[in-house]
């Protein structure tokens, strides 16, 4: 009797898609430890999902949930589904990317909230509280809304945005974006090149490359292969290969 030959196959996921809602009132942080492991677990490959639908709430819950973000190694998508009011809206903004669905509203302001305690403690808890607000608020709105309008919320004037008022906004911060990182990409090439004098790779080779590579071979990341017929590679340093 012969032995029919089995093949075994199996699947091996390259990343992983995570999904959180954050449809309730922004509570304290100890309501968030799924998020947050979420979020500091997540491999460079993956991407987590939040999809957001609320109208805010506590402001140390917020300034948690955007350093989590901020300092998740995935792709973290902020998707806004109804409205981002507050804390949800600075959450919804940390975020490296924005999803916009229709019909949906934005709203910024000072916060709201009391102390207890005497006068001057209550003046010194309000005075920090601004502080982090204000912290937060040119981190997470930075060329979102402009310098004028952060200001204006921090002294109690509420902004509002409609769909179309989102998206114009998030078109224009793009590019702001992409010129920074432009000219500071720029300031950096001539930078490195004021301090570059040279090495083994012949004059027109180095011509060939762009900024990107010029300035990753500069630094080690990359080496550079030339073959005989004067045609080059670019080959990826890895620290295990060092």
């Amino acid at each position: 009797m012969t032995q029919q030959h089995k093949d075994y196959y199996y699947a091996v996921p390259n990343s992983v898609t995570y999904t959180y809602y954050l449809d309730d009132e922004v509570t304290d942080s100890s309501d968030y430890r799924e998020l947050l492991q979420m979020l500091f677990n997540a491999g460079e490959d993956d991407v987590v999902r939040i999809v957001i639908s609320n109208y805010g709430g506590s402001l140390s819950t917020c300034v948690a949930i955007v350093n989590g973000i901020r300092s998740c190694r995935a792709t973290t998508v902020g998707v806004l589904t109804s409205v981002a009011y507050s804390a949800a809206g600075a959450i919804w903004l940390a975020c490296e990317g924005q999803e916009v669905h229709n019909h949906v509203g934005f709203m910024s302001h000072d916060g709201q909230g009391g102390t207890f305690g005497s006068m001057f403690q209550q003046k010194q808890h309000i005075e920090h509280s601004m502080t982090i607000l204000r912290s937060l608020y040119e981190d997470v709105y930075k060329h979102f809304l402009s310098p004028e309008e952060i200001d204006t919320v921090l002294k109690n004037g509420d902004l509002w945005l409609t769909e179309k008022e989102i998206i114009g906004r998030l078109e224009k911060r793009k590019e702001l974006f992409e010129s920074e990182y432009e000219e500071k990409q720029q300031a950096e090439y001539e930078a490195m090149m004021l301090e570059f004098e040279g090495d083994d790779l012949p004059e027109e080779i180095l011509k060939k490359l762009n900024k990107t590579q010029l300035i990753a071979y500069i630094r080690g990341n990359v080496d550079v292969k030339v073959e005989e017929n004067g045609s080059f590679t670019i080959i990826e340093i890895n620290d295990s290969d060092e």
